[in-house]
């Protein structure tokens, strides 16, 4: 299965953009398609075993699934620096600092994307990890002092087997009128 050699670089893999200071809790979501449960929720460091709340580890999704049958992985992830915010640089840097764990990029396609009115890039690649060969879509969007990434991972030959459910899930990212 794909996660098997992925789960090893998650950090990279599911989008950590550092240093940050804390994570949003000003959006939500709604997580990839329930209409055959074949994506199963990866586990998260935000609870101990008696389910109370841990700080976020920085280096870890919001939240993350993998499909059952093809290994994909869908994630999202919030990074809130307060004290700079992410207005001043281009989407495409936070791109490429999510696609730094991976070699070989090649393909490289990018489409600019209105997320709720909020201007995000939408950035495809093929690369290779951990010596394996993946096909990456990243989408990336900033609101207030908060960057937010969104990534799908699969095997190049079934890369559009789940790409609907990915877009759906991007397609229903909400930013909470406080935050």
């Amino acid at each position: 299965m794909i996660c098997a050699g992925l789960l090893g670089g998650c950090g990279i893999l599911i989008g950590s953009v550092k240093p940050i200071t804390g994570k949003s809790d000003a959006y939500s979501f709604t997580a990839p398609s329930k209409k055959d449960s074949e994506w199963k929720a990866l586990p998260s460091d935000t609870q101990n075993a008696d389910g109370e709340a841990l700080e976020p580890a920085v280096d870890v999704s919001d939240r993350s699934w993998q499909h059952h049958r093809s290994g994909a992985i869908v994630s999202i992830n919030s990074a809130c620096r307060p004290s700079y915010g992410y207005a001043s640089e281009p989407l495409r840097k936070y791109t490429d600092l999510l696609l730094l764990g991976f070699m070989d990029l090649k393909d490289r396609e990018e489409q600019t994307l209105a997320l709720q009115g909020l201007d995000a890039l939408q950035t495809t690649v093929q690369g290779k990890v951990e010596g394996r060969t993946v096909k990456i879509r990243t989408v990336v969007t900033r609101r207030i002092e908060c960057l937010y990434d969104l990534m799908y991972v699969a095997k190049p030959a079934i890369f559009g087997e789940q790409l609907d459910d990915f877009t759906k899930f991007v397609q229903s990212l909400k930013f909470d009128d406080a935050g």
